[in-house]
């Protein structure tokens, strides 16, 4: 077996459920700037642009997916935020075209700092 997929398969088993939300979003970040770089400059790739925002929106339908029904305004608020992205990473699609992506990517980076910044803050325990 590859030794560099054995090791991201044994980072993602062993991680807090914290830090895979934020592996999510690092992979969601990653297949968007791929895809917008391939819709960007002289060579203008299609399939991978296709290939990178398909994946995107995979993960964004993992993480809608994932929220608590029972969560109230917060999952309310999260689940119109993955939605709004979905959205704008669908029209980047059809249209073939970066911009829609930015303000996605904004809203993603956002989420995936406030995720980093939760998964890093130790849990307080009652004394």
């Amino acid at each position: 077996m590859n030794p560099l997929l054995t090791y991201q398969q044994n980072s993602v088993e062993t991680a807090a459920p914290g830090h895979l939300i934020v592996m999510l979003y690092d992979a969601l970040l990653a297949n968007i700037d791929t895809a917008a770089a391939a819709m960007s400059g002289e060579r203008y790739d299609v399939e991978t642009a296709h290939e990178r925002l398909l994946r995107a929106q995979a993960i964004i339908t993992e993480l809608l997916g994932s929220l608590d029904p029972a969560g109230g305004t917060i999952t309310s608020s999260l689940a119109d935020l993955y939605e709004f992205c979905h959205h704008q990473l669908v029209e980047a699609n059809l249209r073939k075209a970066p911009e829609p992506l930015e303000p996605a990517r904004a809203v993603l980076a956002d989420l995936r700092d406030a995720w980093a910044r939760i998964a890093n803050t130790p849990l307080e325990t009652s004394a």
